[in-house]
């Protein structure tokens, strides 16, 4: 997961970094929280967690991102991910990416776990020129 993570927060930082360095850097994600397969987006969601502590704190491991806090390249800026729920529904993971995107400001939209959500959400996010990963 740190390394699926990494990639949404180094293309978004590429997206950023020729503007002015900002403190910290927003990655949406989008899973499915409720509902049959919520497990999914539930483990995804601490595993990103797990992520997020390695990238924004120091540690002595010998992973990226682990011997500093933040983003080096982007002086230190952190990372913090906003985690919505689509619940497996191809409409409401099109309204949510819409609104990470427009009301959340995220750099970079991370998911969705059913390809009929990410066909939605990455359209979204194609046509408002945010980057989007499906790591699934």
């Amino acid at each position: 997961m740190l390394a699926a993570l990494l990639v949404p927060v180094a293309i978004a930082g590429a997206g950023v970094a020729a503007a002015a360095q900002p403190k910290e850097v927003v990655i949406g994600v989008l899973y499915p929280m409720t509902g049959p397969v919520a497990q999914i987006g539930i483990d995804s969601r601490n595993a990103i967690n797990v992520a997020l502590d390695i990238i924004n704190n120091r540690h002595d491991l010998t992973l990226p991102l682990a011997k500093d806090a933040g983003l080096p390249r982007l002086g230190g800026a952190k990372v913090r991910v906003v985690v919505v729920d689509h619940q497996g529904k191809p409409d409401i993971g099109q309204a949510e990416a819409e609104r990470l995107i427009t009301q959340e400001k995220v750099h970079a939209l991370f998911g969705a776990y059913f390809s009929s959500v990410t066909n939605t959400a990455s359209q979204v996010a194609e046509r408002m020129g945010v980057p989007f990963l499906n790591a699934d």
